[in-house]
């Protein structure tokens, strides 16, 4: 009996000793469990961000989408230009300079009342001095934002993608700020309407940033291309659609995607003529990365490659190229004998637009020849007279022969708003230009008139040397 006993205890004992030892298990490997979960959690994440590279929650978008959004009429014109006035009076605030250590200005959008500002990885990450693509400024570093009221404010530096070259920087004052949020379901598709703005040449007191419209030539799931007017100190400056959402970030040339829209002729006028934007969707993948500080690596940009491939939009819609701007023709064909061409030995050099019934045209001095002829809407060349000169605004007043002009119709209003659309036409009704008003009008006070004489253009004969010849070897 006591054996029994004793075999009991023993089994007992041994049952303790093993709940104790599994207890003690489940004590140690508690953190081991939560970091396992961790883990899991994180691989989840990563694929999860990993998908988002490739897949959208937005409808199928082919290459070869037909246009939009087609304009034939004036009454075409008149939609369009009235949503950028509108336009214009709205996102404007929202639009800052962005002025890293030891660069010029660029630009970039506030995108959060709290002062989130959206720029691009080269403008306000890169040093001015790098040598590579690791030479860059670090996240946590201050760099300065000037808002559109002119006033200067620290920025804390976050994170930023060098493949699609875009960066976060925090404003480091509370807000709230003027924005313009990011919306993950914004996007252009080939043949809309986008509007540009920005800092060029960096930000001026004097001048808001400027407003510029152009179309979207072509278009993937990532990335689009407008002719939107872009030069430097654009970079990181936003692109809006005409209802005033926030589309997309500017971003870097590429010699393929040019060559692409240009139909392989680098000589074609279009070449130089678009400008690459990143698409909201894009961004919003990466958003919350570079908001935690995280700086990728530089990789293949997949999306240029991308649209190198899509359709773009046909010739006649683009707003910029020269001698394409089909849709214009019949907004323009009224001013066919309005415009006439100042000639020297044949050669235009210059246009004049007629501005009164009795024949007064009026012309750019500096580019008046000593006996300026003109060419008239019938075609002939004829000798025309100078009636006034004011050298301070390069301005010039010629009187022309009878000839059947017909003047162009004065404004009726000083002061028209940013958003107003504008044609230059050239002789014989062609459109040689085409966009909006981009600055408010300012006024000019003390202009200064130059030193030199009028004319300035010389006698179609042989050359003259101007200056003293150097005796040292030239280029």
């Amino acid at each position: 009996m006591k054996a029994e006993i004793s075999k009991c205890r023993r089994w007992f004992l041994a049952a303790l000793i093993g709940i104790a030892i599994f207890a003690a298990a489940l004590v140690v490997s508690s953190p081991i469990l939560d970091r396992l979960a961790n883990m899991a959690a994180e691989r989840h994440r990563a694929a999860q961000e990993m998908s988002n590279l490739t897949v959208f929650s937005l409808p199928r978008q082919s290459f070869d989408d037909r246009p939009l959004t087609t304009v034939n009429s004036l009454d075409d014109i008149k939609r369009v230009e009235s949503q950028c006035i509108d336009l214009a009076s709205r996102v404007g605030n929202a639009v800052v300079s962005v002025k890293p250590p030891s660069k010029g200005g660029a630009s970039g959008v506030i995108i959060s009342v709290d002062g989130l500002v959206l720029s691009q990885w080269h403008v306000s990450h890169l040093r001015a001095d790098a040598r590579n693509v690791s030479d860059v400024y670090n996240p946590g570093e201050l760099t300065t934002v000037i808002l559109a009221d002119g006033g200067e404010r620290k920025a804390k530096l976050l994170g930023a993608d060098s493949t699609f070259d875009l960066s976060l920087l925090q404003l480091v004052d509370p807000g709230p700020f003027p924005f313009v949020p990011l919306i993950a379901e914004s996007r252009v598709r080939t043949g809309d309407w986008v509007v540009k703005l920005g800092h060029p040449l960096g930000f001026r007191k004097d001048r808001p940033a400027p407003f510029r419209l152009g179309r979207v030539v072509g278009s993937t799931r990532q990335a689009f291309v407008t002719d939107c007017p872009i030069v430097s100190g654009d970079s990181g400056g936003p692109f809006f659609d005409l209802d005033g959402r926030l589309v997309g970030i500017v971003n870097g040339s590429d010699a393929g995607v040019h060559n692409h829209f240009a139909r392989g002729d680098q000589n074609r006028d279009m070449y130089d003529l678009v400008n690459m934007g990143i698409n909201s969707p894009r961004i919003a993948t990466l958003l919350e990365s570079m908001k935690k500080g995280k700086m990728s690596s530089l990789g293949p940009r997949l999306y240029a490659r991308e649209l190198q491939g899509s359709e773009p939009l046909p010739d006649e819609q683009w707003t910029r190229a020269t001698s394409k701007r089909g849709f214009l023709s019949p907004i323009a064909a009224p001013f066919r004998r309005s415009v006439v061409s100042v000639v020297n030995a044949d050669i235009s050099i210059a246009l004049a637009t007629v501005v009164d019934s009795e024949g007064y045209a009026v012309t750019k001095a500096t580019h008046l020849p000593p006996n300026p002829q003109c060419r008239l809407p019938d075609g002939s060349v004829k000798k025309v007279d100078v009636i006034a000169v004011n050298k301070a605004i390069d301005v010039a007043v010629l009187l022309l022969p009878e000839c059947g002009a017909n003047p162009v119709k004065w404004t009726e209003n000083k002061v028209n708003p940013v958003g107003t659309v504008t044609l230059a036409v050239g002789y014989g009704g062609n459109v040689h230009g085409f966009g909006v008003i981009s600055v408010a009008t300012r006024t000019l006070n003390n202009i200064q008139e130059p030193r030199y004489s009028l004319p300035l253009r010389v006698s179609p004969n042989a050359p003259e040397l101007l200056g003293t010849a150097s005796k040292e070897p030239g280029i």
